[in-house]
């Protein structure tokens, strides 16, 4: 019995022990593995593998699609192709949507809207969250201007869900399972672990545990590596060499401070814009979905082709931006440009996120700052300016400070952002905040119908869980 362990078991306790009354069974190893500790590890771990390599095939397949439309506009006239591939993607991407309604958008919302005890198990199967990824590569990659984070998003907290339903979990344990996916997406997608981990514990449990902590890093940590295994993001590469010469001198805390001011509006003004983009296709503009995401293809398409040829790309755009190659002009108007053209996006319903593009939005802002500061005092590090300020717009979009100081953070892997980014992202959250109170994805649920009034008061009513 070399390859058997031992379980000893006792009788009841109403029950006296005597002679006989305990018997020794002799259990295979190979069942060993099956306690709850184990097979919390391996889902993790499943979950984790899972986000990373969607995020693999989100970042190859919108690469493969984006690459052919510039081609197609720097061999023909980009009036025509551009506003025509945005057209046919967003046609192909609505028709998805319209297929499963609970493919549009970010999975944020549905994610949360599953951790307060929403009833609709459709929003976060597998069927929605693969039509998802499907739909996000074609609409992003067509040039819909939406986060790629939104489907890594999905397909993990699709599959925590998954998992548990064949495992019949507890409701604690789903909790976890859920968020740590959701977690897990957000780290492959941008290869930052812990900021999945913060975000985990910020916005969707806003809880801390040691259960709930070793589950998320875990899944997370096994998402970032399986995305960084399989596909590097150039991007990452661009910032993070750019944040080789950042550095912090008191003497801009000044112009730090009225950049998280200015953070803050332009995140509330941003959160405010898509809302009312979402319900102006609700109530104004009652088309079918895919006509609505074709129109906002066709308009992106057409307001890009109207720009000059290196905004016509959003990472070379991004790469200006990275290098200062930039002025105070052509930034504001890169800016604006990203505000409007995602406000379009994800207004039409398009599968996407919300992520990228305002940390796209925050680099513009930085840069902006940075060169206002450099003007004033000669020697103004502008690269830390527009660093801090990506994780300011960020901060003031999705209200959560901590994680997106510290997505910044892993993004440069430099000390030297981090006073800066905790003082934009602290103050351009409270601004925002007061300005337009309110999570956007809390708003999100609201306006999608996903929570019921029954459920959202039995939360409101229901104890804290213990940390």
């Amino acid at each position: 019995m070399a390859n058997c362990t031992s379980i000893l078991v006792l009788p009841p306790p109403n029950k006296a022990i005597g002679k006989g009354s305990h018997r020794l069974y002799f259990v295979p190893m190979s069942q060993s593995w099956a306690k709850p500790n184990n097979i919390a590890i391996f889902n993790a771990c499943a979950i984790g593998l899972t986000a990373g390599v969607s995020a693999v095939v989100i970042t190859n397949g919108v690469g493969y699609i984006g690459t052919f439309r510039l081609h197609l506009a720097h061999e023909y006239n980009p009036f025509i192709v551009l506003p025509a591939v945005g057209a046919l993607g967003g046609l192909i991407a609505g028709i998805l949507v319209q297929m499963c309604p609970d493919a549009s958008g970010s999975g944020i919302p549905q994610v949360k809207a599953a951790l307060l005890g929403s009833t609709d198990k459709t929003a976060l199967s597998m069927r929605t969250a693969l039509i998802k990824l499907v739909g996000g590569i074609v609409a992003i990659g067509s040039g819909l201007l939406m986060g790629r984070e939104g489907p890594t998003v999905h397909v993990g907290a699709a599959l925590s869900t998954e998992i548990n339903r064949r495992a019949r979990s507890e409701p604690q344990e789903e909790r976890l399972l859920v968020a740590a996916g959701a977690g897990a997406g957000l780290a492959a997608a941008f290869n930052a672990p812990l900021a999945g981990v913060f975000f985990v514990l910020e916005e969707l449990l806003k809880e801390i545990s040691s259960s709930t902590i070793g589950t998320a890093v875990l899944a997370c940590f096994v998402a970032s590596v399986a995305s960084h295994m399989l596909h590097a993001d150039s991007s990452m590469k661009h910032i993070s060499a750019m944040a080789v010469d950042a550095s912090f001198s008191v003497f801009d805390i000044p112009a730090y401070l009225m950049m998280g001011i200015a953070a803050g509006v332009l995140g509330a003004a941003f959160n405010k814009c898509v809302m009312l983009c979402l319900k102006f296709n609700r109530d104004i503009f009652r088309v079918p979905v895919a006509l609505k995401v074709c129109v906002a293809g066709l308009l992106s398409g057409l307001l890009v082709a109207s720009l000059p040829q290196h905004f016509h790309n959003y990472a070379g755009m991004r790469d200006f931006i990275v290098h200062g190659d930039l002025g105070i002009e052509p930034s504001a108007v890169a800016c604006g440009i990203f505000f409007i053209l995602t406000v379009i996006a994800y207004g039409s319903g398009a599968p996407g996120g919300l992520f990228a593009p305002s940390l796209a939005m925050g680099s513009a802002l930085g840069h902006i700052f940075g060169l206002m500061q450099h003007a004033i005092q000669p020697g103004a590090p502008i690269e830390t300016f527009a660093l801090a300020g990506m994780g300011a717009v960020f901060a003031s979009v999705a209200r959560v400070p901590v994680t997106a100081i510290v997505i910044v953070f892993e993004m440069t892997q430099n000390f030297n952002l981090v006073l800066p980014l905790m003082l934009c992202c602290i103050t351009s959250s409270a601004v925002a905040d007061r300005l337009y109170a309110g999570s956007i994805y809390d708003r999100l649920i609201e306006w999608s119908g996903l929570m019921s009034k029954d459920t959202e008061v039995a939360e409101t009513k229901a104890p804290s869980p213990q940390s």
